[in-house]
């Protein structure tokens, strides 16, 4: 809920900290680390695990470029001591993404991922739609909240999201705001953002200040806004892209 001045003169709505979040491509989660099982075997076993929590999650993907899957074209893949064979493929900037779904593969808990291989994994993660979470010493991937607070997505479940993601709101324009002009002010944005509001596109903007003019765009009575943020194209692997998202309060002022 939007909270509006009630002295006589109203200028200014000032947005809740609660927005509904959703975000335009999947979560990540990178594997980093590895351990090395030489054993009696001819190729070497490479281990990695990550941990879900006891509730169900929608979608899950193991992916990794198509030079660290399958670099030895002998390469063994399993989840949770089910091989995986079938791969699709997709292109992401200048490289093949391979991807497979091990949604009904991975199960609550600790989750086991084996390589047999003569060469050594590089860059694997876990896609889909979840959110991260520390727990003592691991990241535990929950379902995602329906909705997001102002601040860093990095620290409510995004920790390694590279891409874009909306925040939506409806907020009330009230009468006594009229015959005057409509400026959207965002204290700080990590690192650009699209402003639509009624469902068409007003700006883009990636530096401050950040704030643009909404005047023909909205309507007295309720409006939907949605900032379509963006911190960088998906790609990250393994490092965290830093604060991103919204990062402090957004206020509509009428001048």
């Amino acid at each position: 809920m939007n909270k509006a001045s009630l002295s006589k003169v109203v200028t200014h709505v000032e947005f809740d900290a609660r927005y509904i979040f959703v975000p335009l491509s999947r979560n990540l989660l990178p594997l980093r680390r590895w351990e090395l099982d030489v054993g009696p075997e001819e190729k070497p076993l490479y281990r990695s695990r990550f941990h879900l929590a006891d509730l169900p999650i929608s979608s899950l993907f193991l992916c990794a470029p198509q030079e660290s899957t399958f670099r030895s074209s002998d390469a063994e893949i399993f989840l949770n001591d089910e091989q995986i064979k079938v791969w699709d493929s997709t292109q992401e900037g200048n490289c093949v993404l391979l991807w497979a779904d091990v949604t009904h593969t991975a199960q609550p808990g600790q989750n086991e991922i084996r390589i047999r291989t003569n060469e050594a994994p590089m860059r694997f993660r876990i896609e889909g739609d979840f959110i991260v979470r520390q727990f003592g010493g691991d990241e535990v991937l929950f379902p995602p909240p329906d909705h997001l607070y102002i601040g860093s997505w990095t620290i409510q479940g995004y920790p390694y999201f590279r891409g874009a993601a909306a925040y939506r709101q409806s907020v009330t324009i009230p009468e006594t705001m009229r015959y005057r002009r409509f400026f959207l002010k965002f204290e700080s944005v990590g690192n650009a953002v699209e402003v639509r509001v009624n469902g068409k596109s007003v700006r883009a903007m990636s530096s401050p200040p950040w704030e643009t003019e909404v005047t023909q765009a909205v309507q007295f009575g309720k409006n939907r806004f949605e900032f379509v943020v963006s911190n960088s194209h998906p790609g990250g692997f393994d490092v965290s892209p830093g604060p991103s998202g919204l990062l402090g309060p957004v206020v509509l002022e009428a001048r």
